[in-house]
């Protein structure tokens, strides 16, 4: 008569399901980490290139450009499978901009709004965008006219509108938290007085940014 026992079929079956269990367990965990869910905090830093235009009349341009120090946080949630909504905030400051004759120049432009990003699964990679309002500021050591008259150098544009969009890539470093890095672009428009005259101020922006994130 056949005996499990006696023929090892049972030790062999019993190796096998645990076998199947930890394939399923792996798979399941594999699936938790592929997965992003809930509450979705990133933040970015890093590197940013800044140019900013403006038209002073008489074929002349008043312009502003420099590498910049930038810092993205966006705060949101998952609404499906593939995309979160949220706010997200950038700051983006260089002291050593480049603007004319003006020494020591500082240029410093925030963005704030409603934010989108799509995920693309498994590889990770994201897709973002922000369009909000955006306001931009410059300002530098006074010019010295003579001996007691300054001239003030410091514009500060009104609120205007801004537009981020970037893509990204993340690893996992546990089933919340992800390291990685993206690129991104920034574009904004705002009205900006100079010298009682108001104008259109155009700022673009170019950045690598590594990305810490919680999801």
């Amino acid at each position: 008569m056949f005996s499990p026992l006696r023929n090892g079929a049972l030790p062999r079956l019993a190796v096998l399901a645990a076998c199947v269990l930890a394939l399923c367990v792996s798979h399941a965990h594999a699936q938790t980490e592929s997965r992003h869910l809930g509450v979705q905090l990133r933040l970015q830093g890093g590197p940013m290139y800044l140019h900013a235009t403006q038209g002073r009349g008489h074929g002349q341009s008043d312009n502003i450009s420099g590498a910049a120090g930038a810092v993205d946080l966006m705060l949101g949630s998952m609404v499906s499978e593939r995309w979160s909504l949220g706010l997200e905030l950038l700051m983006a400051h260089t002291g050593d901009a480049s603007h004319g004759v003006l020494p020591s120049t500082n240029f410093s432009t925030l963005c704030v709004g409603p934010a989108a990003t799509y995920w693309l699964m498994p590889a990770n990679v994201y897709f973002a965008g922000l369009l909000g309002l955006m306001r931009s500021s410059v300002s530098a050591a006074p010019i010295h006219i003579g001996a007691s008259f300054d001239i003030p150098a410091e514009e500060v544009s009104d609120m205007g509108m801004g537009l981020q969009l970037s893509a990204g890539k993340v690893f996992w470093l546990d089933p919340r938290w992800t390291l990685g890095a993206s690129a991104a672009f920034l574009f904004g428009a705002a009205n900006n007085p100079i010298a009682g005259q108001n104008g259109i101020r155009y700022l673009v922006g170019f950045g690598g940014l590594l990305t810490l994130g919680f999801h």
